[in-house]
């Protein structure tokens, strides 16, 4: 359901409008605990990941196909494009977990975790059956080591909750007709938008509610009859 709403110029750039609405959605609702931020790869640039660190937000956004493979400094070990180490026999390696007193995530065997069947390497890499561990850092590269990896079971379930801002836009433009609104002016959207807004609100309730029209006319013809 949406909370905040706001309006802009499309050729502004989506990148620089999230920023502006976070930043004004954060001021309207002090005692929110804004704890993620999911963007497109329009939002794939360094400026927002830093901000999203300073207000300790998390960021799950996607890596820009024109960014892939470009990393602010060199690395000290061996990374794919989403950030996953690889392992000495050329496999990426599990996510483990994000441990937040020492800002780094943890990374196990893909032997050991049972992704792959057999390895070669298992004794040249580690003998001990937890298997080779390896930590990577999001200070050396806020944006490729993200607090919640790329590519990690996470990560796609909290992306796939983005769908909820393209349905509310469905919803808006298509479903309450927006689309072929003869409104003009931005007073006017603005106030169509919350209309149409507060009655995605109330279709949620409703929904929750179960409530049922039918149900309570029948009701009514019982109690008259």
């Amino acid at each position: 359901m949406p909370i905040y709403l706001r309006l802009v110029q499309a050729q502004r750039h989506d990148g620089v409008t999230a920023i502006v609405a976070l930043s004004e959605v954060r001021n309207l609702y002090p005692d929110f605990n804004f704890s993620e931020f999911l963007g497109d790869g329009a939002h794939d640039n360094n400026p927002t990941y830093d901000l999203l660190q300073a207000w300790n937000i998390k960021a799950i956004i996607p890596l820009n196909k024109k960014n892939i493979g470009n990393f602010k400094y060199n690395l000290p070990i061996k990374v794919d494009d989403k950030g996953v180490p690889i392992c000495i026999g050329e496999i990426p390696m599990v996510y483990d977990y994000y441990d937040k007193i020492r800002h780094r995530i943890k990374w196990r065997c893909p032997y050991i975790k049972g992704k792959i069947k057999s390895c070669s390497c298992k004794e040249q890499c580690s003998p001990s059956a937890y298997g080779r561990t390896i930590y990577t850092k999001p200070k050396w590269d806020i944006r490729i080591f993200t607090a919640v990896p790329r590519g990690s079971k996470k990560w796609h379930v909290e992306m796939n909750k983005r769908t909820s801002s393209e349905r509310v836009n469905k919803r808006i433009l298509n479903d309450y007709n927006m689309e072929e609104a003869h409104a003009r002016g931005k007073m006017r959207w603005s106030w169509w938008t919350a209309v149409h807004s507060i009655n995605i609100h109330l279709d949620a309730r409703i929904k929750v509610s179960k409530f049922n029209i039918i149900t309570v006319l029948d009701k009514l013809i019982l109690k008259t009859a």
